[in-house]
C-alpha cells in the first residue's frame, strides 16, 4: 500500500512528493494572537491555509490541519491551491 493513501489526499489531480504540502488558502480573517517569527524573515506575509495533502517527508502535518504558511515562498496552482516546502509552513492553529 502506498504510504500516501492512507493520509487520504483530498486533492485528485496533485500529489505532493518528498518534503511539499498542498494547501488552500482560507478566506477567514483570524486573530492567531502573539507570533514570534524568527529574525531572518524578512520576506512575505503570513497566510492562514489548509492542508490538503502532504508529501512522503512529512510527518507532522495531515490533511485538515491549519497552517500559517509563508505566502511568498509559496507555488499557486491554477486552482486557487499552493504547493509549499514543509520548512514553509511555520505554525499549526488550534482551536481555543
Amino acid at each position: 500500500m502506498n504510504p500516501l493513501e492512507s493520509r487520504a489526499p483530498s486533492h485528485p489531480l496533485v500529489e505532493p512528493l518528498d518534503d511539499w504540502v498542498l494547501v488552500q488558502p482560507t478566506m477567514e480573517e483570524e486573530a492567531v494572537g502573539r507570533i514570534v517569527l524568527p529574525a531572518n524573515m524578512t520576506e512575505g506575509r503570513l497566510e492562514r491555509s489548509i492542508v490538503l495533502a502532504v508529501g512522503s517527508e512529512v510527518t507532522d502535518l495531515h490533511p485538515g490541519d491549519v497552517v500559517l504558511v509563508v505566502s511568498a515562498k509559496t507555488v499557486e496552482l491554477r486552482d486557487g491551491s499552493k504547493l509549499v516546502r514543509r520548512q514553509h509552513a511555520v505554525a499549526r492553529v488550534r482551536d481555543a
